[in-house]
């Protein structure tokens, strides 16, 4: 059957219209070492000038879960509304060995609730992330980034690929805002900072993240507010940008947000071919300190 994405952006167009700005939320920061957490004996609290956070001490048990329960850290998280999350995490990889590589894997749950430690179909996999994510305030995160060892960074989880598993968003329903969500260490010299739950439908800066605010939403889109993204249904593969802001960047991501186009230096305006396939999109534009997202429809 096909798909008439141009009822469903219609619809979608209405709805984000009216609920960009009452949707605006702050981050869900869990902070790695939170004393309501239950965690395993190979995860200890270490730390470092005005930060503390948690590092894996034990190399790995098994390849596919974390295979004992030493190496799980369970948290309790309170939603403040019902809704689909994506998840982020603030990280450092202590090792440069293998470029990194040899010290970067770790697990989490493959949705929420009490995991089996031995079950790999409980569990996904993060590894091959030595290299990606992001460090500077203004920076959008994303599955992306190239930032190597030794540093604070964070990262979006939900799409990320690198390793071959992608795990799924995390559905919040109505009355079940309270929640059970498991860690699994890996390898060792890996550091945890934070995580963070962020609505599916919102994008994240370094600094929103950081500080758990959204307070630059709407500075961002205004700032934005006259650059055009058109046509939208996109037909015939082909999408225009023109506005009165020099635009540095356009990323493409697909429902789950993971990047899957990205251009560089369109200038005021430029026009270029997609080459996705029919679905929903998200556009987030930069000017090299701001960003805004816009969604479009690809048929």
């Amino acid at each position: 059957m096909k798909k008439n994405y141009s009822k469903l952006f219609l619809t979608l167009s209405i709805v984000g219209l009216c609920s960009f700005s009452a949707l605006a939320q702050a981050p869900v920061i869990l902070e790695a070492e939170a004393s309501s957490s239950t965690r395993g004996s190979a995860m200890v609290i270490v730390t470092e000038g005005d930060i503390t956070f948690m590092r894996a001490t034990a190399d790995v048990v098994n390849s596919s879960s974390p295979g004992n329960a030493s190496h799980v850290v369970s948290y309790t998280v309170v939603f403040p509304e019902a809704g689909t999350y994506h998840l982020y995490v603030k990280y450092r990889i202590l090792s440069s060995a293998g470029g990194g590589s040899s010290d970067d894997s770790f697990y989490y749950g493959n949705g929420f609730g009490a995991m089996a430690v031995d079950n790999a179909n409980s569990w996904i996999l993060v590894n091959q992330n030595h290299d990606n994510g992001f460090t500077a305030d203004t920076d959008v995160v994303t599955t992306g980034g190239a930032t190597g060892t030794g540093v604070w960074k964070w990262l979006k989880l939900t799409g990320f690929t690198e390793s071959g598993e992608t795990g799924p968003p995390f559905v919040v329903p109505e009355g079940g805002l309270t929640q059970t969500f498991q860690f699994g260490s890996r390898e060792n010299g890996l550091d945890i900072d934070k995580f963070a739950f962020g609505l599916s439908t919102q994008t994240y800066t370094v600094s929103a993240l950081n500080t758990s605010t959204v307070t630059s939403i709407k500075r961002d889109e205004e700032r934005f507010a006259g650059t055009q993204v058109y046509p939208n249904p996109v037909i015939n593969g082909k999408l225009s940008v023109k506005g009165n802001r020099m635009i540095s960047s356009l990323k493409v991501m697909d429902s789950t947000g993971r990047e899957v186009k990205e251009f560089s230096n369109l200038g005021q305006g430029a026009e270029f071919n997609l080459n996705l396939a029919p679905s929903l999109y998200i556009i987030q534009l930069s000017d090299g300190e701001k960003t805004s997202s816009r969604r479009i429809i690809v048929n």
